[in-house]
C-alpha cells in the first residue's frame, strides 16, 4: 500500500513538471510564434478567395515544382562561381588533365568553407565536398591523406555557438602539424603525384573579427611547414585561395606554386564549377574585387581598428551583447548609458583599398607627398615604401586559361556622360573565355587641395564568351558626378574641379593607373614597376563645376555629418591622412579618446520632443480600402491616407515594433502580413511543395549562394541579376517575402568578420553589383532589407560602437554603394547597424535616415532596425529612432511605445508614418499573391501550435487526475479511519 501512494504521488509530481514545462514551452513559443513559423515554414494566416476563378499572382515562379528551382539555383550558384572565381597566378599547370591523379593538402581542404558564421551562414550539411567535386570531374584523388584529414577533427577552425556566430576570435587554422603525418601517409603520395592541391581557407563571422594580433590572415607556421613538405615532394603546386577576407600571398614563390585560384566562399555548389575549372570544362574570368597586399596589416585603416573604449568610461555592468557605461559629466552629473563605452576614428579618410595603394604609388613615381618614405612599411626593403613589395595583386586583376589585348577606341563627352567604347579579343588558341573592360578615371589634383585617389573605378562591362580570335566592342558609360569629390570644408557638395581627367582601361586598378602615367609620358625610369600602354588611356578637359543638386530627387546635396567628426567635438583632435604628406598625416593610433560633456548628452540619445503640426489622427475608420488595392499605387497617392485612418493605434505599434521575422498581419486593412528571413548567402528556409496553399515543408531547405565578394568578383551585373532572381524563386517557393540582405558595407579593413556578407573595398562596384542583385530579387517579389546602414565596418563592439570619420570618406567610401543601391536598385527597405555615427545611433540619426536617405536621394520605403530585444530601454530606443526615421524594429513588439502614444500625439503621428513606409514597401511584393479586392484572411492555428495546446491539456489533465486520485486516496483513508474510531 505504502508502495502504491510513492507512486501515485511520483506519477503526480511528474505530470506536475511536465504541465509546467508544456504551459512554458506553449508560453515562450507563442511569445516567439513569428520566428517559430518562421523557422518551420508554417503560417499564421490563411488567404481565403471569394472568387476562384480571380487572378491574384502577381508575381510567379519561372517553374513549375520546387525541385526544378533548386536545379536552377544550383547553376546559378555554379555560374556565379565560374565567373567570380579569381585565377591569379598560372605557368600552364591549369588546367589539369581529365582523369589526373591528386593530393588534396590542408586540413581545410576537407572542410571547405562555403560561406561565414552568424546571420550569413548557411545549412551547408549537404554540400559537396571537394573530394567529391573532383571524382565526379573524373579526378582521382589521395584517399589515404584525404582520410587522415578527416581522422583530425579535433583541428577545428573555430568556435561557434548553437546560431553559428563565433564566440571568440581567437580563431585557429586548424592545420594539422606535419609531425602526425604517418609514413603511410607520405607513402601515399607517389600514386597521386600530378599534381598537390593546398587548399588555404580563412573564415569570417558575425560578432567577431578576425584575429589581427596573430595576423590570422597571413601564413601560420603550421602550413608553411606543410608547404615545404609538398614542395619537397611534388613537381606541380596548386592553391586553392578559400577565404572571402583579403589574405596576404605573398608566399606563393616561396614554395613554387604554379597556379593560384581564388575561389572565395563557394556556397552549396560553387564547389562543383571549382572542380569544373580545374579540368578546364569551365574558364574562371573574376576579378579580384579588393586589394591583396602582402601585409594584411597595411592598410592605413589597420591604424586603428579594434577595441578602443573612452578614457572617462566606466564598464558598470555586462549581460549577452549589452554593455552599460558610467560616465561623468564636468559637473559630476552621472549618466549610465548602454553601449555607449567604444569608439574609433577612421583617421585614414578616404584612403581605403585600392585608393590608398595606388594613390602612394602614383605620388612616389612624381616624386611628391613623401609617398618614398617609411611610414606605411610593412614588406619594402630599405624602410622606403614600393608598390611592388606592398602589393601583391591589385583590385580588378584577374587572368584567364586564354589571353586577352583590350584596345581603348574612343571616348566622348556628352553633358555629363563620359562614353568609352573598347574592343576585346581573345588572343589565345586553345581556350573561350570571357573578359572585363574596366574603367577607371583620375581626377586633377594639386596638393594641399581636396583629397583624390588617382583612380577610381567608374564603369565596366563583362564580353560574351569569347572563342579564340574572336573579337568584342564593348561601350561603357561613366557617369562624371560618380568621380566627383566631397569638399566638405569649403563648397559643401560635390565639385568637379577644372582641369584635365584621364580615363584608362586596364585589367585591374594598377595596371590602368600605368596607362595613365604613360599617357602622362612616365615610364619605368620615373620609378614605375612597368611601362604602360598610352593609347589604353585618354584624357579631357573638363570646366569647374558643383554637383549640389541630386539627380534623382532634385534636393540640395550639402553637410549632414558634421558631428561624425571627431574634430566637431574637440578641435584639432585628428589628424586625416592626406597624400600632400603621406609620413606626416600617416594616421596615429587614437586610443585614449575622452569623452567630453556634449558627446556624452549626445550618446546619451534622449528623445526630444518635437511639433508635426498634426492635431488629431482618425482611427477605425470604415473606408473600405485593402493593402492589395493600393499594390501599384505610389507613395504620396491620397488613398494612403484613408487606409491608415482604417487602422488602429495598436495595429500601427505592433506593425512598427514586432518585426522578427515577420511584418505582422493587420485585419482592419487586409494584410496578411509577411514572412522575413535572413541570410544574405540564402534564405535558409526549406522549400514548400505548394507554398500558395495550406503546404508543409518538404525538409529540403534553399541553398546557399556563393559570398558577396564572389559575386562581386564576377564583374558582372547580369550574373549578379540573376543570382538575385534565384533567391526571389527561393522566396515563392518558400513563401517568404522580405530577405534580410545582401550586404552593403565596404571592406575597411581585410580583418572585419563581416567581409564575407559585402562585395568589395570600392563602392562603386559594390554598389552597381549590389544594385542588380537586389532588382534581380524583388522583380519576384522578395524586398530586400540591405544590411548594415551604415559604417558598419568592424564587428569589434559593434553594439553602440561611435565611429567617426569626415564626411566626404563617409559619402564617397561609405554611403555611395547605399545610394547606388536605393537609386538604381531601388530597394523596398534597409536594415540599420548597431553602431553609432559619430555620437548618435544609426537609427536615431535624422541626418542618415531622413535628410540623407529620404529627401536627398528620394528613398520611400521602409526602415528596419537589427534585432533588439528591449527597445525602449536600449540605445536603440523606438521614440529616437520614429523621430531619427527608423520605421519598424526587429523585436517582439514593445508596450511602452503604445503607452507613449497615446499621451504624445506628435509620437502616434511618426508610428503612423512609419506604418506607411512599411505597407507601401511589402504592397511591392509577393505578400500582394492571393489577395484580391474579394479576398479576405483568417487567422490559423498551426500543427505545432495544436501540438503545443494538445500536450499543455493532457499533461494537465492527467495531473488534475492523479492530483484527485491521490486526494480521494489520503481522504478517504482518513474517512475510514474515523469511521473505525467512531465504531
Amino acid at each position: 500500500m505504502a508502495k502504491g501512494k510513492v507512486l501515485l504521488r511520483g506519477g503526480a509530481a511528474v505530470c506536475a513538471l511536465l504541465m509546467g514545462a508544456s504551459l512554458t514551452a506553449t508560453y515562450l513559443a507563442s511569445a516567439n510564434a513569428s520566428q517559430v513559423h518562421n523557422y518551420l515554414g508554417t503560417s499564421p494566416t490563411r488567404i481565403v478567395s471569394a472568387d476562384s476563378n480571380e487572378n491574384t499572382t502577381y508575381y510567379a515562379s519561372q517553374f513549375g515544382s520546387w525541385e526544378e528551382q533548386l536545379e536552377n539555383a544550383k547553376e546559378v550558384n555554379k555560374q556565379v562561381q565560374e565567373e567570380g572565381s579569381v585565377l591569379l597566378e598560372n605557368n600552364g599547370a591549369l588546367p589539369l588533365s581529365s582523369g589526373s591523379k591528386v593530393s588534396l593538402f590542408s586540413r581545410s581542404s576537407v572542410d571547405i568553407v562555403y560561406g561565414g558564421t552568424g546571420s550569413g551562414s548557411g545549412d551547408n550539411s549537404s554540400a559537396p565536398t571537394l573530394k567529391e567535386a573532383m571524382e565526379d570531374e573524373g579526378f582521382k584523388v589521395n584517399g589515404t591523406l584525404w582520410d587522415f584529414y578527416k581522422s583530425k577533427d579535433s583541428y577545428t577552425r573555430t568556435t561557434s555557438n548553437e546560431q553559428g556566430y563565433q564566440v571568440s576570435n581567437d580563431t585557429s587554422i586548424a592545420e594539422v602539424p606535419l609531425n602526425e603525418y604517418t609514413q603511410a601517409v607520405k607513402d601515399s603520395y607517389s600514386g597521386y603525384s600530378d599534381a598537390a592541391i593546398f587548399v588555404f581557407s580563412r573564415v569570417g563571422g558575425e560578432g567577431y573579427d578576425a584575429n589581427s594580433e596573430k595576423k590570422y590572415l597571413e601564413l601560420q607556421p603550421e602550413e608553411a611547414e606543410v608547404l615545404a613538405h609538398i614542395a619537397e615532394n611534388f613537381e606541380t603546386i596548386i592553391v586553392l585561395v578559400n577565404s572571402s577576407n583579403a589574405v596576404s600571398l605573398s608566399w606563393l614563390d616561396d614554395y613554387g606554386v604554379d597556379a593560384c585560384l581564388w575561389i572565395g566562399g563557394p556556397g552549396m555548389e560553387g564547389i562543383r564549377a571549382v572542380a569544373e575549372i580545374l579540368d578546364g570544362k569551365r574558364t574562371p574570368s573574376g576579378k579580384l574585387s579588393d586589394t591583396y597586399a602582402s601585409s594584411t596589416l597595411s592598410s592605413p585603416a589597420m591604424m586603428n581598428f579594434g577595441e578602443y573604449i573612452y578614457a572617462n568610461a566606466t564598464l558598470t555592468t555586462e549581460n549577452m551583447d549589452d554593455k552599460v557605461y558610467t560616465f561623468t559629466k564636468s559637473n559630476g552629473e552621472t549618466l549610465e548609458l548602454p553601449n555607449a563605452g567604444a569608439y574609433v576614428v577612421e583617421a585614414e579618410g578616404i584612403y581605403v583599398g585600392y585608393k590608398y595603394y595606388e594613390t602612394r604609388y602614383e605620388d612616389a613615381v612624381l616624386g611628391q607627398g613623401n609617398a618614398s618614405g617609411s611610414a606605411g612599411v610593412y614588406h619594402s626593403a630599405g624602410g622606403k615604401w614600393n608598390y611592388s613589395d606592398e602589393v601583391d595583386y591589385a583590385f580588378g586583376y584577374g587572368l584567364s586559361y586564354t589571353t586577352f589585348s583590350q584596345t581603348l577606341d574612343s571616348l566622348a563627352v556628352d553633358g555629363d556622360i563620359v562614353t568609352l567604347t573598347a574592343t576585346v579579343t581573345n588572343t589565345g588558341t586553345a581556350y573561350s573565355g570571357k573578359e572585363v573592360v574596366e574603367v577607371y578615371a583620375q581626377s586633377p589634383y594639386s596638393a594641399g587641395g581636396m583629397e583624390k585617389a588617382s583612380v577610381a573605378l567608374c564603369g565596366y562591362a563583362k564580353t560574351d564568351t569569347l572563342a579564340p580570335g574572336e573579337s568584342q566592342t564593348l561601350e561603357v558609360t561613366a557617369d562624371l558626378a560618380d568621380i566627383a569629390t566631397y569638399d566638405y570644408s569649403n563648397n559643401k557638395t560635390y565639385v568637379q574641379d577644372a582641369g584635365t581627367y584621364y580615363f584608362a582601361i586596364g585589367n585591374g586598378a594598377h595596371d590602368a593607373l600605368n596607362n595613365i602615367l604613360a599617357k602622362k609620358g612616365y615610364t619605368t625610369a620615373d620609378g614605375m614597376d612597368y611601362d604602360g600602354n598610352a593609347a589604353n588611356a585618354a584624357s579631357i578637359e573638363l570646366e569647374g563645376k558643383l554637383y549640389n543638386v541630386d539627380k534623382e530627387s532634385g534636393n540640395e546635396v550639402t553637410n549632414l555629418f558634421d558631428a561624425a567628426d571627431l574634430n566637431y567635438y574637440i578641435e584639432d583632435a585628428v589628424t586625416y591622412l592626406s597624400r600632400s604628406d603621406w609620413q606626416k598625416t600617416w594616421p596615429v593610433t587614437y586610443d585614449n579618446i575622452e569623452a567630453t560633456d556634449e558627446m556624452i548628452e549626445a550618446l546619451h540619445n534622449n528623445y526630444t520632443a518635437h511639433d508635426s503640426g498634426v492635431k488629431s489622427i482618425t482611427y477605425g475608420a470604415d473606408n473600405g480600402i485593402t493593402l492589395v488595392s493600393l499594390k501599384d499605387a505610389d507613395y504620396d497617392d491620397e488613398r494612403w491616407e484613408k487606409l491608415l485612418d482604417q487602422m488602429t493605434l495598436e495595429e500601427q505599434v505592433t506593425l512598427v515594433t514586432n518585426g522578427a521575422s515577420q511584418t505582422a498581419a493587420t485585419q482592419s486593412i487586409n494584410f496578411a502580413g509577411t514572412v522575413d528571413n535572413d541570410g544574405p548567402s540564402g534564405l535558409g528556409r526549406s522549400y514548400l511543395e505548394n507554398p500558395g496553399d495550406d503546404s508543409t515543408a518538404t525538409g529540403t531547405k534553399c541553398l546557399t549562394y556563393n559570398t558577396a565578394v564572389v559575386i562581386a568578383s564576377t564583374w558582372s551585373q547580369d550574373v549578379a541579376y540573376a543570382r538575385g532572381v534565384s533567391m526571389g524563386e527561393d522566396g515563392l517557393w518558400t513563401n517568404t517575402q522580405g530577405w534580410w540582405g545582401p550586404g552593403a558595407n565596404t571592406h575597411r579593413t581585410p580583418y572585419s568578420g563581416r567581409n564575407f556578407e559585402y562585395y568589395s573595398e570600392d563602392a562603386f562596384l559594390g554598389g552597381t553589383i549590389g544594385a542588380n542583385d537586389i532588382a534581380g530579387a524583388q522583380s519576384m517579389g522578395l524586398r530586400a532589407f540591405v544590411k548594415h546602414y551604415a559604417l558598419n565596418d568592424q564587428e569589434t563592439n559593434r553594439h553602440g560602437l561611435s565611429t567617426f570619420g569626415n564626411e566626404q570618406a563617409i559619402r564617397e567610401v561609405y554611403l555611395k554603394q547605399f545610394q547606388h543601391i536605393v537609386q538604381e536598385g531601388k530597394t523596398l527597405s534597409l536594415m540599420e547597424a548597431f553602431n553609432r555615427i559619430g555620437c548618435t545611433w544609426t537609427g536615431g540619426s535624422y541626418a542618415l535616415c531622413t535628410q540623407l536617405l529620404r529627401d536627398e536621394w528620394g528613398f520611400k520605403g521602409s526602415v528596419l532596425t537589427d534585432f533588439n530585444f528591449h527597445s525602449e530601454s536600449s540605445w536603440m530606443n523606438t521614440r529616437s529612432g520614429l523621430y531619427g526615421g527608423t520605421d519598424q524594429w526587429l523585436a517582439l513588439g514593445d508596450s511602452e511605445l503604445l503607452a507613449n502614444a497615446r499621451q504624445d500625439i506628435n509620437l502616434a503621428y511618426e508610428v503612423r508614418t512609419a506604418s506607411h513606409r512599411i505597407l507601401y514597401a511589402v504592397s511591392k511584393t509577393a505578400a500582394m499573391n492571393g489577395m484580391s479586392e474579394s479576398s479576405y484572411f483568417e487567422y490559423v492555428t498551426a500543427w505545432w501550435q495544436k501540438a503545443l495546446y494538445a500536450m499543455s491539456a493532457i499533461t494537465s489533465l492527467l495531473a488534475v487526475i492523479l492530483f484527485a486520485i491521490t486526494a480521494y486516496s489520503e481522504y478517504g483513508k482518513k474517512c475510514k479511519v474515523e469511521i473505525e474510531k467512531r465504531g
